[in-house]
């Protein structure tokens, strides 16, 4: 595989195991919120090469400096499209925003592969740096995070966030608590044969189906999830009451070109229209990307060249970044 291919090039090096993949196979003392501090990560291929980006300090895919300044410009939170999948760290979000900024920013990148509501929440929580200035709190959301908050709300440790205002796992504080699970799983997946159908090129076709085994489900089904997914919109306003909060609403693939298995039936949109509703109504800032991709004639450069798993391109993260810079306007 490439990431053995690499082990000699690299003193530390894994392959990415995001959080959703300890939802349900972990203990209940500690739920993890990011990847293995300070090591290179193996991500996905999906444009001809993989990519391989180093974590920071907490086990995000930011810039580690970022952390050590007094103004953080912008904390992201969301999937894998926040994450930067399959891009290198600065073709993703997060870097086109600081690429496209004329002075030094400060770009927290949150967002972790597989998160859906829950677990953004509860890393927001927890790694929100609260000695600091945060001008900007991004919301990404994605049409698969009904399937991921029905997933999470059945973890312990997750559900406590929504249930305990003052609940945490002080991660922040402890920066190995996960690095002993996080090698063993990555030990499992890469140098055992039998694991073989959990390796890296597996590993996103197994997140897919998880998220939308349930993508035939009535809206009344997903509805019930709708009051616990407003609170934790309600539960940010009323907490980051220093920061700009907006929520950027991601189309996928499907939505565009029918083709992609991924495409998303009537029900799916109905909800996404219930969400933005009701987000609208509270006064939540909604930063609609369909919109300005919806202007764009060639929507296929917006999104990566392989066939079946699209995230976006460094050009479409480009897209989305500078209409974030637009509606955000940092230097006010």
């Amino acid at each position: 595989s490439y990431y053995k291919s690499q082990l000699n090039n690299y003193e530390k090096l894994a392959t990415l195991i995001p959080p959703s993949a300890f939802l349900r196979t972990h203990k209940t003392d500690y739920f993890p919120l990011s990847l293995i501090p300070n090591y290179n990560i193996v991500a996905c291929n999906e444009n001809g090469e993989f990519k391989i980006n180093q974590t920071d300090r907490y086990g995000f895919n930011s810039e580690d400096k970022d952390w050590d300044k007094n103004t953080i410009d912008f904390i992201l939170i969301g999937d894998s499209f926040t994450y930067g999948m399959c891009e290198k760290k600065d073709n993703n979000f997060g870097g086109h925003i600081n690429k496209n900024l004329n002075y030094d920013s400060a770009t927290l990148n949150l967002g972790m592969p597989g998160n859906g509501p829950l677990t953004s929440f509860a890393s927001l929580k927890e790694y929100y740096p609260k000695d600091k200035q945060v001008k900007n709190l991004i919301w990404f959301y994605y049409p698969n995070d009904w399937q991921n908050l029905s997933n999470e709300k059945k973890n312990p440790l997750l559900i406590k966030y929504i249930e305990d205002k003052l609940f945490l796992q002080n991660l922040k504080g402890n920066l190995n608590y996960h690095k002993e699970d996080y090698l063993e799983m990555n030990f499992l997946r890469n140098h055992r044969l039998k694991f073989k159908f959990l390796r890296l090129g597996n590993l996103k076709s197994l997140f897919q189906k998880l998220f939308y085994q349930q993508k035939n489900e009535s809206i009344d089904t997903y509805s019930k999830d709708l009051e616990l997914f407003l609170s934790i919109f309600k539960n940010i306003k009323a907490e980051y009451v220093d920061s700009n909060f907006y929520f950027v609403y991601l189309p996928s693939y499907g939505y565009y070109f029918s083709e992609s298995r991924l495409i998303q039936d009537n029900s799916s949109k109905k909800l996404d229209n219930i969400l933005l509703e009701n987000l609208d109504s509270m006064g939540v800032n909604i930063i609609n990307i369909d919109e300005v991709f919806e202007k764009i004639s060639d929507k296929k450069k917006l999104f990566s060249k392989h066939k079946t798993k699209n995230h976006y391109s460094s050009y479409g993260y480009e897209i989305v970044a500078k209409e974030i810079i637009k509606y955000s306007d940092p230097k006010k």
